[in-house]
């Protein structure tokens, strides 16, 4: 009964964790403030880890080694990424914190709605954020299941798994809000660094002795994995160039981490913090090497699991069952994260304005709709087929267009009305769904992302040069 340490070892981590969120949330004041935002006092620690635990996802720890595993050096745009957004965390962060605290926003849709003065936009925005917010959730989802399948070898299978690791992220979410998200983040963040990095170390170092001769070898056998397009000539120059740029732009735009702006206690605290996070990053850039080392290792593994695969090969069970943990754990804080802001969306940008609930009203609505999110987000990854990774990248061309929007609130108040802001943004959203799943392929090659983001920007200027002074 040896394959039952791992699982074992996963359900105990659950119930620390469940215990951790639930901790957090004793004795606080019961309001949508601090439910939603934390009361807008997060310090420091509290934001840095929430910060890196929602950039290090599943995507971090199955989704990215397995693009590095099936197609090679394109996946290099997401070390790129993690430094470039904490440049965008650093510039617009404090703005952001500044305009929320005075507008006493919860979510981003509230923050849009309310800077445009304009119902119709904050309705828009709401469901352009639970389109890109429900396939995010998914995507943690599935991680979770591949982690009970694989390392059970299927005993516990990808449905079962998935749901037992979410039920407790509901739980936890539902009762205590983003400061419960909070303290398992620290705890997650901690534990990842650690038992991450050592599992990664020694993976390298058995299979190949070092980096350099990681990569003397595959370039020998399989030289197609260092150059773009990549294995398989999975994504052009102009792709690779354009998704690095759509992820600077939209990565921020994510309605869950925007909101993690209100939380924070002051704007030194959201400063520091991105200062932090490219240092956090090479735990990233450790895990894409897994998948560099698996090309020549293991074969006839699925995309998503090839990293458990080469962990499972390698170190002692007891590294394993704890390492699988930290995958689930870095599963499971994104998703929290991302389904609290998608429950608060639903309660305070579309049903609070029509119904008019008191503020226990409201966070007990709030409360409710996290059940009804986990539940959606989990049919979802059940019913969907695509890998971690491809799910991730085109659902950055939906939230990229809230990003003009945000700069012309910021630094062109009052210039936008909201009627052109509601344009802009259905017209961006509109072409970048047409070019992920329509008939045409991308123009040029570029991310149909930055293609919605261009005619987002030329809707916007062109119709404010018409609109009527405000």
């Amino acid at each position: 009964m040896d394959w039952m340490l791992v699982p074992a070892a996963i359900l105990a981590f659950l119930l620390v964790t469940l215990y951790l969120g639930l901790r957090a949330a004793k004795g606080r004041q019961r309001s949508v403030s601090e439910h939603v935002v934390a009361g807008r006092g997060m310090p420091l620690l509290l934001v840095f880890f929430i910060a890196v635990g929602e950039i290090y996802s599943s995507l971090s720890f199955l989704g990215q080694p397995g693009w590095a595993y099936a197609y090679g050096v394109p996946i290099l745009y997401a070390t790129m990424n993690g430094t470039m957004v904490s440049m965008v965390s650093y510039w617009l962060g404090p703005h952001i914190w500044r305009l929320g605290k005075s507008g006493n926003y919860f979510t981003q849709a509230h923050f849009l709605g309310e800077t445009y003065q304009s119902p119709l936009l904050r309705q828009v925005a709401s469901v352009v954020a639970l389109v890109a917010l429900i396939p995010y959730i998914s995507v943690q989802i599935m991680g979770a299941g591949y982690v009970f399948k694989v390392t059970t070898e299927g005993r516990i299978p990808y449905w079962l798994g998935s749901l037992i690791a979410f039920a407790v992220v509901a739980i936890y979410v539902s009762k205590g809000g983003l400061r419960s998200i909070s303290w398992v983040a620290v705890f997650k963040g901690i534990f990842m660094l650690t038992v991450g990095g050592t599992a990664v170390i020694l993976v390298i170092g058995k299979h190949y002795g070092s980096l350099t001769e990681l990569f003397r070898q595959v370039a020998a056998e399989s030289p197609q994995h260092l150059t773009l397009p990549g294995n398989q000539e999975f994504m052009t120059h102009t792709f690779w160039m354009s998704s690095i740029l759509i992820g600077m732009f939209g990565f921020y735009m994510w309605p869950h981490l925007f909101q993690n702006f209100f939380g924070a206690r002051d704007e030194k605290t959201i400063k520091v913090q991105a200062a932090m996070i490219p240092v956090y990053n090479v735990i990233g850039w450790m895990f894409i090497m897994v998948g560099f080392a698996g090309i020549l290792k293991v074969s006839n593994v699925e995309t998503d699991a090839v990293m458990i695969e080469m962990v499972m090969r390698t170190v002692p069970q007891w590294l394993v069952a704890f390492f699988c943990a930290g995958a689930l754990s870095a599963s499971m804080v994104t998703a929290s994260a991302a389904t609290l802001v998608s429950a608060a969306t639903l309660a305070n940008d579309l049903c609070q304005p029509r119904l008019n609930l008191t503020d226990e009203q409201l966070r007990k609505l709030i409360q409710w709709l996290v059940i009804v999110v986990m539940t959606a987000a989990y049919l979802f990854a059940i019913l969907q087929s695509s890998t971690i990774a491809f799910v991730m990248l085109m659902a950055y061309g939906f939230v990229s267009q809230f990003f003009p929007l945000v700069i012309a609130a910021i630094y062109w108040p009052g210039r936008l009305s909201g009627r052109t802001a509601v344009t802009g943004l259905a017209i961006g959203a509109a072409v970048a769904a047409f070019f992920t799943v329509g008939p045409i392929q991308r123009p040029g090659g570029f991310h149909p992302g930055l293609i919605g983001l261009a005619a987002n920007v030329v809707t916007l200027f062109v119709l404010a040069r018409f609109q009527p002074k405000r």
